[in-house]
């Protein structure tokens, strides 16, 4: 059985109650407390601790101490604090406009003026060989 306190009176109606109508915050299901799961973490996938107390490393930086939501590494494409690459609106390095990655430019080969490729992997027949 456990004991469930009464909030509105602080704490001076105590009684007992079964666990068949209790919801487990932790894995939303019934019959025990969030304090008595053993479902394991949902950042590690371990058992014995809930992700709030997770030692595991940031999955962004490798680091202990914080998780990747809240990682302070710089970003991987501009170099700068603040955002992820995923978030970051620095122009891209092959057309200059933002909104986009060079890897995912849609601007014209600088060769053959065809979208959906750069020079360096154009097959258009030349002279020039591209490395």
């Amino acid at each position: 059985m456990a004991v469930l306190e009464d909030r509105a009176t602080g704490g001076r109606n105590r009684k007992e109650v079964g666990k068949r109508g209790l919801k487990c915050y932790n894995c939303n299901k019934n019959r025990h407390f969030a304090g008595e799961c053993q479902a394991p973490c949902g950042y590690c996938n371990k058992n014995g601790h809930f992700a709030r107390e997770c030692q595991a490393p940031c999955g962004y930086c490798n680091k202990n101490g914080h998780f990747a939501r809240e990682c302070q590494a710089p970003c991987g494409y501009c170099n700068k604090n603040g955002h992820f690459a995923r978030e970051c609106q620095a122009p891209c390095g092959y057309c200059n406009k933002n909104g986009h990655f060079a890897g995912e430019c849609q601007a014209p080969c600088g060769y053959c003026n065809k979208n959906g490729h750069f020079a360096r992997e154009c097959q258009a027949p030349c002279g020039y060989l591209f490395v």
